[in-house]
This record gives structure tokens, C-alpha cells and sequence, in this order.
């Protein structure tokens, strides 16, 4: 009996030295480490890919900012308004779309680039340009409640009589293509319009 009653506090002993060498706690803070560490490292690479994210988003919206599409209009000859709006010369006055720096205004940015275009005929497209020996400036050129006022300063040479309606077309056609432009009055010199080109 004394030795079977020895043999069980033995038993009891070790079972109870092997339990305590496996706590639940020890094995589950072991587990709560790998889940921390696991999460830590999760939250930095998201902050890493919005960072990534916010910075490609802000350098497209500068670089959207910084140009601008606006349209400048040639002219088509004998074209007979098949390309564009008709002139009573049998012309047409079309639109080119180019891609100008952001002005301090889309109006006056316009005409000052098509006042840059020294070709007589642009490009390949085969359209004509009334203005490309004629020196234009835009002194100012604002739109109020719907009117836009656009004053140039400069010379202009034309090519004859028939020219006169296509510079108009030109330069009201360019004005008119902002949506919020209902009407148009051009100055050159102090002159208007007709005015300045009847002298020629």
C-alpha cells in the first residue's frame, strides 16, 4: 500500500511540473505577438500607399493646372462652309484646338496665341491665316454679365478686300467660343472693329 500510495504522489508530481511548463498564457501571448506584430507592419504599408496615392494625385493636379486647351479659329478657303461656319466670301471659319499655358485668363490667353501664329497657312490642315503678318497685342480683354470687351493694340496686314471678313471671323469667332460670352466688342487702337479695318 505505501508503495502504491508513493507511486501516486509521483505521478501527481510530474503531471503537475508538465503542466506548468506549457501555461495557456505563455501561448497565448506568444500568438498575441505574431498577431500585433503582423498588424503593425499591415498599418505602415497602408499608410506608405496612401502617402504614394496623395502625392500622385496632388502632381496630376498641378500638372492639369498648368496648361490649358483653348481653340483658335483659321480659315478654310472656297470651302464653302463644309468644314465650319460659312463665310459670305464662300470660306469657312474653323477651329484648331492648342494646348497653351494657363493664362491669367482663357479669353486673353486666345488671342494672344493666335496673334503668335506667323504661318500663313497652318500646318498640314491647309487653313489659312489672315493675321500671320499683322502684329497684335491683347491690352485687356474681360467679360461682364455675358459681354466680352477685347482691346489690342498693334498693326495688322491684310491681303486684299477679302480679307477684311476673315480677320472679323477670326478674331469674334475665338471671343465667342467661352460659354459664358453672349456678345463680343473689339477695339484695335481705340477703333472698333469696323472701323479699324475699313481703313484698310
Amino acid at each position: 500500500m505505501k508503495k502504491l500510495f508513493l507511486l501516486i504522489i509521483v505521478l501527481a508530481l510530474f503531471l503537475t511540473s508538465c503542466t506548468g511548463t506549457n501555461k495557456p498564457g505563455n501561448s497565448s501571448s506568444s500568438k498575441n505577438g505574431v498577431s500585433n506584430s503582423n498588424t503593425t507592419i499591415s498599418n505602415s504599408d497602408d499608410k506608405s500607399n496612401n502617402n504614394n496615392a496623395a502625392e500622385n494625385k496632388k502632381a496630376t493636379t498641378e500638372s492639369k493646372k498648368t496648361t490649358t486647351v483653348i481653340k483658335v479659329f483659321l480659315i478654310a478657303i472656297d470651302d464653302n462652309g463644309k468644314s465650319g461656319k460659312k463665310l459670305d466670301t464662300g470660306d469657312s471659319v474653323v477651329a484648331v484646338e492648342r494646348v497653351i499655358s494657363t493664362p491669367e485668363t482663357p479669353l486673353k490667353g486666345a488671342l494672344s496665341d493666335l496673334f503668335s501664329i506667323k504661318d500663313r497657312i497652318y500646318g498640314k490642315s491647309g487653313l489659312y491665316n489672315t493675321l500671320y503678318k499683322s502684329n497684335l497685342k491683347v491690352e485687356s480683354a474681360k467679360i461682364v454679365n455675358g459681354a466680352a470687351t477685347v482691346n489690342l493694340s498693334g498693326t495688322f496686314s491684310l491681303g486684299g478686300v477679302m480679307d477684311i471678313p476673315r480677320v472679323k471671323a477670326q478674331l469674334i469667332e475665338t471671343v465667342m467660343q467661352f460659354q459664358s460670352v453672349k456678345s463680343a466688342k473689339i477695339y484695335i487702337n481705340g477703333k472698333t472693329l469696323d472701323d479699324a479695318l475699313s481703313l484698310k
